[in-house]
């Protein structure tokens, strides 16, 4: 089954005291190769809420058909500098899975409830 996870994320004041060009290096250092790895088993979109949210500065749509693949990007971010440095936080995941009830519903019609 198809998962949808969304981040709401927030960066923090230093990595917005962070020049542009820095931010932009540590994101192509630090975030687009680990994106890559991914490609093929994650879709990864990611999104600027700051001027709409007070609560989350950015957050990310990733969809993947094994919630494994989701789990193992999440630790590598983890172990990035982004996460490891406190320039990003994730401060809630949501988690839904795409025609649920359907698959649900075809993979227990007729069993006894």
């Amino acid at each position: 089954m198809k998962s949808t996870v969304v981040l709401l994320t927030t960066f923090s004041r230093e990595w917005h005291a962070l020049e542009r060009a820095r931010r932009s290096e540590l994101e192509a250092q630090h975030l687009h190769p680990l994106v890559a790895k991914y490609a093929g088993r994650l879709s990864i979109r990611f999104l600027n809420s700051l001027g709409f949210d007070s609560r989350y500065s950015h957050m990310a749509i990733i969809e993947t058909e094994e919630l494994k693949d989701y789990y193992f990007f999440i630790e590598e971010l983890r172990d990035s500098l982004l996460l490891a440095e406190g320039y990003l936080v994730i401060n809630r995941i949501i988690v839904g899975y795409e025609d649920g009830y359907p698959q649900f519903d075809e993979e227990t019609a007729g069993a006894a409830t």
